[in-house]
């Protein structure tokens, strides 16, 4: 019969053997706990597509913004510069419908990653390779001589971009993202 210290003994060992049996390690070299390493942000999967019926010619312009834009500057047909701010309050799909902007501008560095001229039926699809974390997408519609829509997306802090579609129709635009929390399968679209 084992005495008290030596069945703790033989108890930590017993635990310690099923640990290694089972791929796992308490301690690193060190002597401090091992840490997951980080997962890297998934690829984003985009498609910007121009659904309306009529002879309406959009040209659609994609980009990421490396973190979170919170503010968009917006220059209107009069030359007039106004700021659409506070976009980070809520993540997900912002998307807005001006009528008398020319040119729309993140307040950010946009690494432009697609611009496509599209005729009524016309979609493209394609994919971001390599995201920075915590990237926004940005994209806009412009017409001949207006921005018709422009929109970002995010998926907050704890959670990654998958997906982004954008789309003008005869109705309007629209715009929906996927999501999925980072390291699990993607969780479905929001916007």
């Amino acid at each position: 019969m084992l005495s008290r210290p030596e069945r703790r003994t033989a108890a930590f060992l017993v635990a310690l053997a099923v640990l290694s049996l089972a791929g796992c390690s308490a301690l690193s070299p060190g002597g401090a706990p091992t840490a997951s390493p980080t997962p890297e942000p998934p690829d984003i999967a985009v498609t910007v597509a121009n659904d309306g019926t009529g002879a309406a010619t959009y040209t659609v312009t994609f980009g990421l913004v490396p973190g979170r834009v919170d503010a968009v500057r917006e220059t209107t047909v009069g030359g007039e510069t106004r700021l659409v701010e506070n976009l980070t309050a809520r993540a997900g799909a912002n998307l807005f419908r001006p009528t008398d902007v020319v040119a729309v501008d993140p307040v950010g560095d946009l690494d432009v990653e697609g611009e496509f001229t599209l005729r009524a039926g016309d979609r493209v699809t394609g994919t971001i390779e390599d995201p920075p974390r915590a990237a926004t997408l940005f994209v806009y519609a412009r017409s001949d001589d207006r921005v018709v829509a422009w929109g970002s997306a995010d998926c907050g802090d704890d959670e990654s971009l998958t997906a982004v579609d954008f789309s003008v129709d005869d109705r309007g635009p629209g715009l929906s993202i996927g999501c999925t929390f980072r390291g699990l399968p993607e969780s479905g679209g929001r916007g």
